[in-house]
């Protein structure tokens, strides 16, 4: 930890140091029990849901599919997750797919289009459009500003 402090006040290029600090976050997470990163109160069904969503962020996954993942109707599924997470499963998924692409616009050299459609946006144009309305910025002026 100290060499990381020191290395902080030094030359050291911004990218190692992004690679150093997200190293060093990922091994306190490591220390932190599995019991720990679940909410107690959330309903098994939802949380099905949620890491389907998580774990399908190149592709937009409907309501029909997750509500059939929760074993529901898709109207009660959604009032549902809806009543767990604040957000629509849609608003959630697409939520997490536009974070996705934020890391990828940081820590990657895939052109915006490569992005797009990693995360599920078949059109740049539409991917741009959401991701502004999200961050506030254009992608490139996202990667523009988290690579100085």
């Amino acid at each position: 930890m100290q060499d990381l402090v020191a290395r902080l006040d030094s030359h050291t290029p911004r990218a190692q140091l992004d690679l150093e600090v997200s190293e060093l976050i990922l091994r306190a997470l490591q220390g932190v029990p599995e019991s720990s990163w679940t909410r107690r109160d959330m309903d098994p069904r939802i949380r099905a849901a949620v890491n389907a969503i998580r774990l399908s962020t190149e592709r937009k996954i409907d309501n029909a599919a997750l509500a059939r993942t929760a074993a529901m109707s898709t109207n009660g599924f959604i009032r549902l997750f809806t009543s767990h997470e604040g957000i629509s499963p849609a608003r959630f998924s697409l939520r997490e797919r536009l974070d996705k692409a934020a890391i990828l616009l940081h820590h990657s050299d895939l052109s915006i289009n490569q992005i797009a459609q990693q995360c599920g946006f078949w059109d740049r144009n539409y991917f741009s459009k959401m991701f502004r309305t999200y961050r506030m910025q254009t992608p490139a002026a996202f990667r523009r500003q988290t690579s100085s």
